[in-house]
């Protein structure tokens, strides 16, 4: 598939079934209660500590199911999964988790080091302030450094997470530098550029349409309505959106090397080995009136 064709699929595909897409939606919502509903006072506390905690759970369960669009897109399936077995779903959401902490290990510590070599070092713990012009220039290199390096890590680990889903799930396969650097040289690291670019700019855009809608409803004190709409439809899309084009972009390394994968009937159990050319979106089912499905080996 080409860059085009991947972005193309991955805006048309939240809205297959917007059922889901609002399902997914509601999840995120109440990722974000605790924010929407409780305001600083010592009185919230217990509130608060309760809402957190659900937000902790759901956060996993989101993850869980962002998993599941890896694993339906290598699958080869073009409608959204299902919400069905919570408990498989909370521990792919847990995998991905211990993958995103692991990831962000290195991040944490050089940014740790750069704040003190680029910050405390030369201004002084002390003389850290807004009103000062030497901290602000150093803190702003420092952020600067920060946003490149993040922008580098995280499309690795989005990266790591398809390789662990095609792998079967297993959390090594996050860590398979090797295998997953082969399989961004076999796309091209300039297709990988234009693809993670074009995939920030559709980000972008989604987050400025959720920016407005917050805004708009601010402007009419109906603040909450705005931050209520924004997870359940913005963010909803913008999830599925983004781990749908990591997977199609994933994917597009097999079709270079000649490794198409195959389609596999559920009802007859026969098997076509896609040959160049061809994607599964060219075939409807098989001859016996079986579903086909996608299968990468």
């Amino acid at each position: 598939m080409s860059i085009g064709e991947i972005i193309g699929d991955a805006v048309r595909y939240p809205l297959s079934d917007p059922k889901k897409l609002i399902t997914f939606g509601i999840i995120l919502v109440i990722a974000t209660l605790y924010s929407n509903f409780i305001t600083p006072g010592a009185a919230n506390i217990p509130l608060a500590l309760i809402l957190i905690v659900i937000a902790l759970i759901d956060f996993v369960f989101i993850f869980g199911y962002e998993i599941r669009i890896l694993r339906a897109t290598l699958a080869g399936l073009y409608e959204l999964p299902e919400f069905d077995d919570p408990l498989d779903m909370f521990v792919d959401g847990l995998k991905a988790v211990v993958v995103s902490i692991i990831y962000a290990i290195p991040l944490s510590v050089i940014i740790g080091l750069l704040f003190y070599g680029l910050v405390i070092a030369p201004v002084g713990l002390s003389n850290l302030s807004i009103y000062n012009s030497g901290s602000m220039i150093f803190i702003g290199i420092f952020a600067l450094i920060v946003i490149l390096i993040a922008l580098v890590i995280y499309p690795l680990t989005l990266m790591s997470l398809a390789n662990m889903v095609y792998n079967n799930s297993k959390i090594e396969a996050a860590f398979k530098f090797s295998e997953i650097f082969n399989k961004l040289s076999n796309i091209g690291w300039g297709n990988f550029l234009v693809w993670y670019v074009v995939t920030g700019i559709i980000y972008l855009i989604l987050g400025l349409i959720g920016l407005f809608i917050i805004s708009f409803f601010s402007l009419i004190h109906l603040k909450i309505v705005g931050g209520l709409l924004y997870p359940l439809i913005v963010t909803s899309f913008m999830g599925i959106f983004l781990y749908r084009s990591v997977t199609l972009f994933y994917m597009s390394g097999d079709y270079k090397t000649g490794d198409h994968g195959y389609l596999e009937c559920d009802n007859c159990r026969g098997y076509y080995e896609l040959q160049d050319g061809e994607s599964p979106e060219d075939f409807n089912e098989c001859e016996c009136g079986g579903k086909l499905l996608y299968t990468r080996k």
